[in-house]
């Protein structure tokens, strides 16, 4: 996304939209920390049409507490309900994200009604966290049928 370092929302969303619109087939969307919080507010405000996207992986969102915790990114705090639109998505987290310390299942999988996976004591699933190439994802992004794949 542009200007990581001096994120802006409204940019991203753009940018998002931008990049969707350049597929031929719809792809897989695999989205990470902020970039989750794009795709939501993408979403909410209708600029994903139904069946522009594969299905959508949502790793290590981060919670509303978090953001607001944070003024340089208070303007991407989730938006309202979404819930409904988001078919085909399932999230990734951790048990132990500094990120989205309520947990991802009470922060976005029972609200949003997402299939949630937790992978234990993982920090934010980054770099940072010792998570570069995943191979679990790959095989998401690949399988036929996702929800025959876990992640590690």
């Amino acid at each position: 996304m542009p200007d990581p370092d001096e994120p802006e929302l409204d940019l991203w969303v753009r940018e998002l939209c931008r990049r969707l619109a350049g597929f031929s087939a719809p792809p897989v969307v695999v989205r990470h920390s902020l970039g989750c919080l794009v795709w939501l507010h993408a979403v909410a405000r209708g600029l994903v049409p139904e069946g522009a996207v594969a299905r959508v992986l949502l790793v290590a969102p981060p919670s509303a507490s978090f953001v607001a915790g944070h003024p340089e990114i208070a303007g991407f705090a989730p938006p309202g309900p979404v819930a409904g639109q988001v078919v085909g998505a399932r999230i990734v987290a951790s048990d132990a994200d500094p990120c989205c310390p309520e947990g991802a299942v009470v922060a976005y999988g029972r609200p949003l009604g997402i299939a949630t996976d937790v992978v234990a004591g993982a920090g934010h699933l980054s770099l940072d966290d010792g998570y570069g190439a995943w191979p679990s994802v790959l095989a998401w992004c690949l399988a036929a049928d996702p929800a025959t794949a876990g992640f590690e």
